[in-house]
């Protein structure tokens, strides 16, 4: 048995699916079905149960993964350790962006690793602010990027930046309005918004009941890229941060108005375990990402703020 059979068989454990672990882990199915079956064999029990819809774990397998991940964790732990002593930056992090931070700041992000002396390696996955929460209690990410603050003793939780949220659409619906639109302009227009479960719409949806409005005629879509072309195609619109589609904006084939009456402000936060706060890999990641967001700021194409100016 080795640490490689052992994170194997939590990927495969967590996912439900051989193919995905594989996918996740950079290795063929039939490598990795190979290592699951020596770690099987070495404990002397079935960890998996094969049917038509996946795989899941057996009774002996429930077992086993509390162990798996207390070691795995011990190994993280003891290397973070070591890494402060020696001061290094390495490893690998997993991280959930939203779809605007994703677009504004990845790629300044990669650039950072680059430019410094460190075996550090990044991954990024697209995740819902909602979504957030669940994937770091999974294991499946390290740090994420949400719209809400988490409660939780467990978990660092920090705000980078606020910013006002826009109606952006086609400019032959919005060019009308000017700069500002009013909140109860919004449920008379054609609209595409997120689907009702989602913390976005929720949040919408609250603030239509306080001025007796009802938003039930939008068109529901998630996928950022079929709103896109649909705004760009259709004389519709969305609820969206600036940046989301900022260059859209400035080409002019969309238009922004932001929200009044009330304005909407969302705060976007840092979130991670405060163990893993310990490790200076993610101690860089988070002074590096405050410094890009400041300089973003600063710049003022995206329409973020460093201060919360409450103007709802």
């Amino acid at each position: 048995m080795n640490f490689k059979q052992l994170r194997y068989f939590l990927s495969v454990a967590k996912s439900g699916s051989i193919s995905a672990a594989a996918e996740k882990n950079c290795i063929s199915q039939p490598a990795l079905g190979i290592q699951i079956k020596n770690l099987e064999d070495h404990l002397g029990m079935a960890l998996f149960q094969r049917h038509a819809r996946g795989i899941v774990l057996t009774d002996k397998g429930i077992f086993f993964l509390k162990y798996a991940q207390q070691i795995l964790d011990l190994v993280a732990e003891a290397e973070a350790e070591v890494g402060k002593l020696n001061g290094v930056i390495g490893g690998n992090l997993s991280i959930a962006v939203t779809p605007t931070f994703g677009r504004a700041l990845v790629p300044d992000l990669i650039g950072e690793v680059s430019s410094i002396e460190a075996e550090l390696s990044l991954a990024f996955v697209q995740h819902f602010s909602d979504e957030v929460k669940e994937q770091i209690d999974s294991g499946r990410i390290d740090i994420g990027f949400s719209y809400n603050f988490i409660e939780d003793s467990k978990y660092f939780s920090a705000p980078l930046l606020y910013e006002d949220i826009y109606l952006v659409g086609h400019p032959s619906i919005l060019d009308k309005f000017g700069a500002d639109i009013p909140f109860n302009y919004i449920p008379d227009l054609p609209l595409l918004l997120d689907k009702k479960y989602h913390a976005n719409r929720k949040w919408l949806e609250r603030i239509a009941e306080r001025q007796e409005l009802n938003l039930s005629d939008a068109i529901e879509i998630d996928a950022v890229d079929i709103k896109r072309e649909i705004l760009l195609q259709n004389e519709s619109c969305t609820v969206a941060p600036y940046g989301l589609y900022l260059n859209l904006i400035n080409d002019g084939r969309l238009t922004a108005c932001r929200i009044v009456d009330p304005n909407i402000v969302r705060t976007l936060y840092f979130v991670c375990s405060h163990e893993k706060m310990k490790s200076p890999a993610v101690q860089w990641f988070y002074e590096t990402t405050k410094k890009l967001v400041d300089e973003k700021i600063e710049e003022g194409k995206l329409q973020w703020q460093k201060e919360n100016y409450d103007r709802a």
